[in-house]
């Protein structure tokens, strides 16, 4: 394994443990044509989860 691979292993790792962390509360996603209320650590897991999909385009 390179050294890429184990570091983005450890920094998904790390997002998985604050994410179980803020499993409780909700948050208002306010878009133009609907409303979400999702819990919090899905709506961070969504968010980190465009960012790697962006970080791979951009590599």
């Amino acid at each position: 394994m390179s050294r890429k691979l184990l570091g983005a292993l450890v920094l998904i790792a790390l997002v998985v443990i604050v994410l179980l962390i803020n499993v409780g509360g909700r948050v208002n996603l306010d878009f133009r044509l609907f409303e979400l209320e999702p819990p919090r650590a899905i709506a961070l897991f969504a968010f980190t989860a465009v960012g790697v999909i962006i970080g791979l385009l951009i590599k």
